[in-house]
């Protein structure tokens, strides 16, 4: 069995025996689902860290904004929380853990799709 389809059971297992309000049953639905797909973290070399911050976020943003699949607004949200999070830099965001990234205001499933598709075009993993 893989870590996903163990989580899976241990998630079922726990919702079958949940006696909870409809609201608790939700935030324990968001924070099972987090904990579901939530990747590894991979430590990037130090050198490669020093590298992140020479590419400015707007390089970023600029492939998101070309993305046809992705609609202008989700480049704007991206851009105003990059800006309230003084996040100016690939190496700023790296430095940010992606599960503490994903509940900042106006940050959602398709800003960080939108992020991930940006930071592979640019042959960046390990975020």
């Amino acid at each position: 069995m893989t870590n996903k389809e163990i989580k899976l059971e241990l998630a079922k297992i726990a919702l079958e025996r949940c006696t909870c309000t409809a609201s608790e049953l939700n935030e324990a639905l968001k924070n099972l689902y987090d904990w579901i797909v939530e990747e590894p973290e991979v430590e990037v070399e130090t050198e490669q860290k020093k590298d992140f911050d020479n590419i400015h976020i707007k390089e970023v943003l600029n492939i998101v904004r070309k993305n046809q699949g992705f609609s202008s607004g989700i480049a704007t949200m991206i851009e105003t929380v990059f800006l309230n999070n003084n996040i100016n830099t690939v190496g700023d965001l790296m430095r940010i853990n992606r599960r503490d990234f994903s509940k900042y205001r106006l940050v959602g499933k398709k800003s960080i799709r939108a992020i991930d598709e940006a930071l592979d075009e640019l042959g960046i993993k390990g975020w």
